[in-house]
Formats: C-alpha cells, sequence, structure tokens
C-alpha cells in the first residue's frame, strides 16, 4: 500500500511538470502560430500543472497527518522531484517522447480550445545563464520550496502546522513578485519583438533545474539525518 501511495504522488508531482513545461512550449509558439489565443491556453494548461500539484500536496499532507503510510517525507519529495525533472529532460529532449506527452496533455483542452488540438508547439531550446533564466530559477526554488519546507517544519515543530503551512504561502507570494515584476513583463517584450521562444527557452530549462536541484538538496538532508 505504501508503494501504490508513494507512486501515485510521485505520478502527480511528474504529470504537473509535464503540464507546465507544455504551457511554456504553447507560449513560445504564439507568434508562429499568430494567434494570441494561444496565451489563454497555456494559462490553462498551466492551471492545470497548479491543480495536480496542489492534489499531490493535500494527499501528501492527509496521509501525513493520518498516520496512513509511514515512508519518509524527505526521501519522497527528493524522488518526486528528481524523476519529474528526469521526465522533464527526455520530454524536451526527445521528440518522440515530446509529441506522444503533448497528444495526452492536450486533452483536457480540447472543449475550450479545439482549434489547436494536437497542434505542433515545439522550439529548439537552449540553455543560457542569463537575467530569465537566474529570475525564472529563483520563482522555482520558492515554489518547490512551498511544497517541502511546510513538511520539514511540520516534522520539527508539530505544534505549529499552521504556521507551517502559512510559511509555505509566504514563498509562493514571493515567487509570484518575481514572476510578475521580472519574467512576465519580459516575456511580452520579447513577444512584441517575436522572440518569446528564447525566453521561454530559459523558463524551461529553469523549471527542470530547479527540480533536480531541490530533489539533490533533500536527498543529501536525508542522509545527514
Amino acid at each position: 500500500m505504501n508503494f501504490i501511495l508513494e507512486a501515485i504522488i510521485i505520478a502527480i508531482l511528474t504529470l504537473a511538470m509535464l503540464f507546465d513545461l507544455y504551457s511554456q512550449f504553447i507560449r513560445a509558439n504564439i507568434s508562429a502560430k499568430g494567434t494570441s489565443q494561444l496565451i489563454g491556453k497555456s494559462n490553462w494548461v498551466q492551471y492545470q500543472a497548479r491543480i495536480l500539484t496542489m492534489l499531490s500536496v493535500v494527499l501528501l499532507t492527509y496521509c501525513y497527518e493520518k498516520n496512513i503510510i509511514s515512508f519518509d517525507i524527505n526521501s519522497l519529495l527528493s524522488a518526486a522531484f528528481l524523476v519529474s525533472g528526469i521526465f522533464g529532460i527526455f520530454y524536451i529532449k526527445n521528440k518522440s517522447i515530446f509529441y506522444a506527452f503533448n497528444s495526452l496533455l492536450d486533452i483536457p483542452t480540447y472543449f475550450t480550445f479545439s482549434k489547436f488540438y494536437k497542434e505542433k508547439y515545439s522550439i529548439r531550446t537552449t540553455l543560457k545563464l542569463d537575467k530569465i533564466f537566474l529570475s525564472s530559477f529563483a520563482v522555482n526554488l520558492a515554489i518547490n520550496s512551498a511544497i517541502v519546507i511546510p513538511f520539514i517544519l511540520a516534522e520539527k515543530y508539530p505544534d505549529m502546522r499552521m504556521t507551517s503551512a502559512y510559511v509555505g504561502q509566504l514563498l509562493n507570494f514571493f515567487g509570484s513578485i518575481i514572476n510578475f515584476n521580472l519574467i512576465e513583463p519580459a516575456f511580452y517584450r520579447a513577444l512584441d519583438a517575436k522572440t518569446e521562444q528564447v525566453v521561454a527557452s530559459q523558463i524551461i530549462y529553469s523549471k527542470i533545474l530547479s527540480n533536480i536541484l531541490v530533489a539533490a538538496v533533500m536527498h543529501l538532508a536525508a542522509l545527514w539525518q
């Protein structure tokens, strides 16, 4: 039973990562496709990623607080972030995997954006350590930390679980500030210049690498315990 629940949580977080990456590929093709409707589609796809992330966190929290399962939180989240990062790399680097997953990821948007169902949104992704990458990397670290830190604090300070939950909300808030003040304006400037693929590429890499970094840090933390 423990293994099944662990696998479900990891699978949901990994699927959330793929939805998140897919939304960036859609945004990167707005100029190429010549329609701003893709902004709406990318936002809806990204929101699905948020829903899945929240679903995995709620499931994990419920299992943790009800003592339904006895897995180590650090090890589980480390595995989840690592698996999602590895899947993310295969997703952006392997065309067969990319198109296969996109066929599945496109299903929830069919009724809203049927005109763009199963469109191809591939771009050439290149890593460049610029301001956009670093800003997006910081945002994703804050978002990932918002998932991880409340569990760590709840483990050490069980009488302050509500405070721990709101610490996570503060980290999300911090990430949103960076996103809306640095990344989104840069993306829309790039959209005006029809170079949004460059910005989207850095965001894509920042999401994958931030997940891998969080996985490595949590794994080391688990070893030191």
